[in-house]
């Protein structure tokens, strides 16, 4: 009997757990959004619901879970924006998520885009990354 796919909102979790315990405590780590009114330098991880991995199946015959995932950081200026972005980065690229149940595992930075500044949202700085998680049930 192949085990049921593993299901990605605790893996979400254990992401946003990650991104917090890498910022100040000042700074908001959202998912999907942040409350209105929220002012820089915060951080919005944007996630997938997951894709399995069908090509990685192990020999018990357990399916590994992706989550994609875009972080996107926001400063006041773009040093501000910058900086968020290397705590975070860092943070994703040598902190294994904890989740009950899973074996994560670190994240592998997907792409990026240059740091710019977003008129609609004020005149912000926004530097924007796009991550891969992979995990699989113990």
């Amino acid at each position: 009997m192949t085990p049921a796919p593993v299901p990605t909102l605790p893996l979400v979790d254990g992401i946003l757990a990650v991104l917090r315990a890498a910022v100040p405590e000042d700074v908001v780590v959202g998912c999907a959004g942040v409350p209105p009114g929220t002012e820089p330098p915060y951080v919005v991880l944007y996630p997938d619901t997951g894709n399995e991995a069908r090509a990685e199946e192990t020999l018990d015959g357990a399916t590994p879970t992706d989550l994609y995932y875009q972080l996107t950081c926001v400063g006041s200026g773009p040093e501000q924006a910058i900086w968020l972005a290397n705590l975070t980065t860092i943070a994703l690229l040598t902190t294994m998520p904890t989740v009950a149940g899973q074996r994560p595992r670190l994240a592998l930075r997907e792409g990026s885009q240059p740091v710019q500044r977003d008129d609609d949202a004020g005149g912000v700085y926004i530097a924007t990354a796009q991550y891969l998680t992979r995990t699989q049930p113990l």
